[in-house]
């Protein structure tokens, strides 16, 4: 076990605790006031060599700032210098008055660290504020901010918040589902009737409010008891429109006055018309399909024009219509061209009697 010699020297206000274990190692221990370093007045100086060579300064601790009112001033800072006891800078200040710890070079924590909150359960909150140079002011936090949900939050007080993943991909997930929810508030459009004012995903081509295409949207509304999906665009022309892509293809599209373009549509139906070729189905005459267009203006079971423009179209429920109305026809002109071999028949057979009474 090596010999600990513990040299204690008073001198001038200065007080140094040294240790020697070789003659190669030695360490100095200082405190002092009659020489403050920067930013400090009563100070604890470490030394890598003799105490009275200030170039063998490493590291200073000491009191900052004059004492005010509401505990201000004298507040614990520590300092670090270089191999020629040159002043670096500041490491950290512990501010006496709010317990706020200023850190000057950035830190890091060990992974599971943790910011100690006020309580817990919903009422906890545990937060991180990112500041201006003036202590005071807030850009942002990051944390549980608020004691009316549990929730973690990332927020900006000035402006908006950024995601900048290297990848640029974003993840959600937990163990039984992922969702994105949006406040009921906010600015800019859309802002008329059956599109939500807040609860909506905004697509910009470019970071401007007052940009003319902000209205790139998609939202929820709520319109009596109704709750509906939407897609928005900025203007009612063919100017602006929906893109559908398969790989890098272009397969659909869909403009702002309502016009949907497509390679193909598919509709699935329950039914279909072929019950007129049932043994039991009544055509009906073509008398009594007379009537009813001299009545209505239109074929039975066909909606009214009016019907159309008030109600809009059943694509599936439109076809199958048709293809009745097809189907009809056909067993009409079946029966017309029954009708008609027998008048043939029959004007053959008079034709024979003829030639055979001359």
């Amino acid at each position: 076990m090596k010999n600990l010699i513990l040299v204690l020297i008073v001198l001038a206000g200065t007080f140094n605790i040294t240790s020697a274990q070789t003659a190669l190692t030695t360490s100095t221990l200082n405190t002092t006031s009659p020489t403050p370093a920067v930013g400090a007045s009563v100070q604890l100086r470490m030394y890598n060599g003799n105490a009275n060579v200030l170039s063998n300064t490493r590291w200073v601790m000491g009191l900052a700032g004059p004492e005010g009112v509401n505990n201000d001033g004298s507040h614990f800072r520590l300092m670090r210098y270089d191999s020629a006891g040159s002043f670096i800078s500041s490491v950290f200040l512990a501010n006496r008055s709010t317990g706020m710890l200023e850190m000057y070079s950035g830190f890091r924590a060990a992974s599971g660290s943790g910011i100690l909150g006020t309580g817990s359960g919903v009422l906890n909150l545990s937060f991180m504020g990112f500041f201006e140079s003036d202590k005071t002011t807030r850009q942002g936090w990051v944390g549980k901010g608020s004691g009316a949900h549990t929730d973690i939050s990332l927020g900006s007080d000035i402006g908006g918040v950024s995601l900048n993943p290297f990848n640029g991909m974003v993840t959600l997930r937990n163990a039984t589902g992922s969702m994105i929810t949006y406040n009921n508030t906010g600015y800019a459009i859309p802002t008329g009737i059956n599109r939500s004012r807040g609860t909506k995903l905004i697509l910009h081509e470019a970071i401007n409010a007052s940009n003319s295409n902000v209205d790139l949207a998609i939202g929820a509304d709520q319109v009596g008891g109704n709750i509906h999906g939407w897609f928005s665009l900025p203007t009612n022309t063919t100017m602006n429109y929906w893109s559908f892509y398969g790989g890098t293809t272009m397969i659909a599209k869909l403009d702002g006055v309502g016009t949907f373009t497509s390679r193909r549509i598919k509709v699935t139906q329950n039914d279909w018309a072929d019950f007129v070729f049932e043994d039991n189905y009544k055509l009906p005459s073509l008398n009594s399909i007379e009537k009813f267009i001299k009545i209505n203006k239109h074929l039975p079971d066909v909606p009214s024009a009016q019907e159309v423009v008030d109600k809009g179209l059943d694509l599936g429920e439109m076809n199958k219509i048709l293809l009745q109305k097809i189907e009809e026809l056909t067993l009409h002109l079946i029966n017309q061209e029954k009708e008609l071999i027998k008048v043939k028949n029959a004007l053959s057979s008079l034709e024979q009697r003829s030639k055979f009474i001359d």
